[in-house]
């Protein structure tokens, strides 16, 4: 930690706090763009402009930027189901389960039985904790699956309709569900022995989710450090990020240690950050700590098991809003 804080005057701020809104620039302290590139106070941010995060919801509905009024809010929901596993209901009702790892997982708040119906499932990589319940889900929903050469191989082993399983490689852009996928790097491995005993080999994905409502999600997939995710920010600008920060169990090392995590975090660039991927309770702590000395602008949420977040997204034009109700 005590290097974290020596650079922490290198670091800048993503923004400061004015009013309701986390403004995206602006201010008297000194910004860093995602490639590291040291701005000038008030000097202006590059990407789309879009709204951040909101911090008070009731202050939303009054005239907000350049004096538009906001319309009517519509809502997504992210569950997380544990491990790398999310639950993404769409602002059109639609559903994505991300590495539903569920049976088996003694930290999963249901079985797979429990998951509502699902239009499509996201599996980064073919590794038992994140390949899951997929196929389960996919079959009893006749939903698509996507992911690599490897997860759509075993997916035809395992009987799924060949026009239900996609599989995709880096810098794809994917649409399904009413959602936009951006396929995107992840430093790790997937492989797998397929039904005739030979081993097959793919590549690990991460992918940017866009609701319909223009929510930016980035999930990392299972992934090391890599300097490329500043490209993540300064390209896509995430709203929320789903960032490892330890491992699937104390057997395993962790690909992506909390104070590392928090450094993606601050390369990505995300306004708010949800820690996944751990099994040590510790490893949420330590990269909430590390995020508010890396990126002080950020929000984290530590999720529990079965935790439902409830969005409010408001969409003008190119721009997003959003903020966070109870759950």
């Amino acid at each position: 930690m005590a290097a974290l804080q020596d650079d922490r005057a290198l670091m800048g701020r993503r923004g400061e706090e004015s009013g309701d809104f986390c403004i995206p620039c602006g201010g008297q302290s000194e910004i860093q763009d995602p490639l590291g590139k040291r701005l000038q106070p008030d000097a202006p941010r590059q990407g789309d402009g879009q709204f951040p995060m909101v911090r008070q919801p009731k202050k939303f509905a009054q005239e907000i930027g350049h004096g538009e009024r906001i319309n009517m809010l519509a809502e997504c929901k992210l569950q997380y189901l544990s491990n790398s596993g999310f639950l993404l209901t769409t602002e059109e009702g639609k559903r994505v389960a991300i590495d539903p790892y569920l049976t088996g997982n003694p930290k999963a708040p249901f079985g797979p039985e429990k998951v509502p119906p699902v239009d499509l499932v996201i599996v980064t990589h073919a590794a038992f904790d994140h390949l899951g319940d997929s196929f389960f889900l996919a079959r009893r929903d006749q939903a698509i699956v996507l992911g690599d050469y490897v997860v759509r191989q075993l997916a035809h082993d395992a009987g799924l309709l060949k026009e239900k399983v996609k599989s995709s490689a880096y810098g794809a852009t994917e649409a399904y569900a009413g959602i936009r996928l951006k396929v995107l790097q992840a430093f790790h491995c997937s492989f797998a022995v397929d039904s005739s005993g030979r081993t097959i080999t793919g590549i690990p994905l991460a992918f940017l989710i866009t609701t319909p409502h223009g929510v930016r999600i980035y999930h990392a997939g299972d992934t090391c450090l890599y300097g490329d995710m500043k490209l993540i920010g300064q390209l896509y600008r995430p709203h929320i990020g789903l960032i490892p920060v330890g491992a699937a169990g104390p057997q395993y090392g962790k690909d992506l240690p909390p104070t590392e995590a928090a450094l993606a975090a601050q390369w990505v660039g995300c306004e708010l950050a949800v820690p996944m991927h751990y099994d040590d309770p510790e490893d949420p702590i330590d990269f909430t700590a590390a995020v508010k000395i890396l990126a002080p602008w950020m929000e984290v949420k530590v999720m529990k098991p079965g935790e439902e977040m409830i969005l409010s997204v408001n969409k003008q034009g190119s721009r997003t809003a959003f903020f966070l109700q109870d759950s």
